[in-house]
């Protein structure tokens, strides 16, 4: 039972609490969130101008609301907003979002009434889900159009995903007996003033990459063994001397995936090329770097991401904050995608060298009848092509500040830029590790001999989907299933 109380949250909680995980929302939350609705209206009551309940949004801010108007702007705030265009986030993505966007409003500090917070739980936990396209954000004042596309759904509008059918929100809501909610005070500003895409959707693709670290150093250890590499490289010794927790965790991890090999250190020679005895400083970045940013993504997702803020004893708000404001998160996200990044160049190079006869002592190319058969002379230019994907997509996004509101938001995190490289890095680099899985168990099992623990792991794993090439045959649907199966491999099989 995952708890969500506003402190405690962290990117693989929000991961499983999206994939249908139980959770609760303990007593001191809900006490929050009353007092919070409570401070609102006493704050409402005294006449204090409160940014987006007193006054509209943005540059319009400067224009009072009428008392009666303003239940109305609330509802009418979230059908402006929800401007998103392109493809939609799939249901456990816009799932992750609304996580991260509950533990925000359990806080308190966001004065959402309870009964708008309390639709939101019963809809993850009922599996009412909304249909959120995926461009749209800038990242401040937050994810403000994915958000407004959540918002619409729990006001009965829009669409929603309901056990794998495409609904209309209000007909969702009803066959699971919930009602739309009616939006008061600042619910609406509430249910979108935040960066809930990128973290939600965020916490995901990291503990994509996660798995992804494990794997590639599954991987590598087979191509190692199919080059013939030495084991000094990944000596226990040699990594105390520079001693970064993730290169130690990877050298340790590659020592013992080789265990039983009958190829390494098979040769004479002093040194391997660089994409093999490199892995531990290459993998071990990515190892750190997602360190780092977990760190600062659970501190995002535990942060009252929303502007104005409100406080109960006593009743105070602050309008000038900028905590919906994604630099954290968005520095995050590019963390990761710059970290994967080499890993994927890496594992290119290494299946090059596979098709080298030169270095492997079999045939060029893997091929079964070298001249009549291509074997994987053309696996490998796909990630060539992958590589330059990767490479046109190493300039961060939270460096792409574009202004707006008439320029009162003149700097912007664009956090869904970060997200969308993140995406993208993650599905291309694990294709080439699938690639280079292919083309390691085909050279390994031309050779015969015992390998390592890791490389008869990774050949149980390839031949579930790609059968050992015997002709030439197309391996493009091979390929991209082997991607789909590593990515989804458990940790025991990485």
């Amino acid at each position: 039972m995952q708890t969500i109380d506003g402190t405690s949250l962290n990117p693989l909680a929000v991961t499983q609490v999206a994939k249908g995980a139980p959770f609760e929302i303990p007593a001191a939350a809900i006490g929050r969130v009353h007092a919070g609705a409570e401070a609102l209206s006493l704050l409402i009551a005294s006449g204090e101008p409160i940014y987006g309940v007193t006054t509209g949004v943005g540059a319009l801010d400067r224009y009072p609301l009428e008392v009666e108007a303003r239940r109305a702007f609330q509802l009418s705030l979230v059908r402006s907003h929800a401007a998103s265009v392109g493809d939609e986030m799939s249901p456990v993505e816009a799932r992750a979002m609304m996580v991260a966007r509950l533990n925000v409003l359990v806080q308190g500090h966001s004065a959402a009434q309870f009964g708008t917070v309390q639709l939101m739980a019963d809809c993850l936990r009922l599996g009412v889900t909304p249909c959120v396209p995926r461009l749209g954000s800038t990242g401040a004042s937050g994810d403000l159009a994915p958000l407004a596309h959540l918002a619409c759904m729990l006001v009965g509008e829009g669409s929603a995903w309901l056990s794998g059918r495409r609904l209309p929100a209000a007909q969702a809501l009803r066959d699971v007996g919930l009602a739309p909610v009616l939006l008061d005070g600042r619910d609406g500003l509430a249910l979108i003033n935040g960066c809930d895409q990128a973290t939600g959707a965020g916490s995901l693709y990291l503990q994509d990459a996660v798995h992804l670290a494990d794997v590639a150093d599954l991987v590598g250890a087979a191509s190692a063994e199919a080059l013939f590499a030495f084991s000094s490289a990944f000596g226990e010794e040699l990594h105390a001397l520079k001693s970064h927790p993730g290169q130690v965790s990877a050298a340790q991890h590659i020592r013992a995936l080789l265990t039983g090999s009958s190829a390494i250190d098979g040769r004479p020679g002093l040194r391997d090329i660089l994409s093999v005895r490199s892995m531990p400083q290459v993998h071990g970045a990515l190892r750190d770097a997602l360190e780092t940013a977990e760190l600062w993504l659970t501190r995002e997702l535990n942060s009252a991401n929303d502007n104005p803020l409100i406080w109960w004893d006593p009743p105070r708000v602050v309008s000038n904050g900028s905590h919906f404001h994604g630099q954290h998160a968005g520095m995050a996200l590019d963390l990761i995608a710059t970290a994967v990044i080499p890993v994927a160049v890496m594992s290119d190079r290494r299946l090059s060298h596979m098709m080298d006869e030169q270095r492997t002592g079999l045939t060029p190319f893997l091929a079964p009848e070298p001249g009549r058969t291509s074997g994987l002379m053309i696996p490998q230019y796909t990630t060539a092509a992958l590589v330059a994907h990767l490479r046109a997509q190493g300039t961060p996004g939270a460096i792409q500040s574009v202004p707006t509101s008439k320029d009162t938001e003149d700097h912007n995190a664009m956090t869904s830029v970060s997200l969308e490289r993140l995406r993208t890095v993650l599905d291309h680099s694990w294709q080439v590790l699938a690639v280079e899985a292919l083309s390691a168990t085909q050279a390994l099992e031309a050779r015969g001999e015992p390998v390592g623990e890791g490389a008869a792991r990774l050949r149980a794993l390839v031949r579930t989907v790609s059968p050992p090439l015997a002709d030439d045959r197309s391996l493009s649907r091979e390929m991209m299933a082997l991607k789909e199966l590593l990515r989804t491999a458990s940790a025991a099989d990485a």
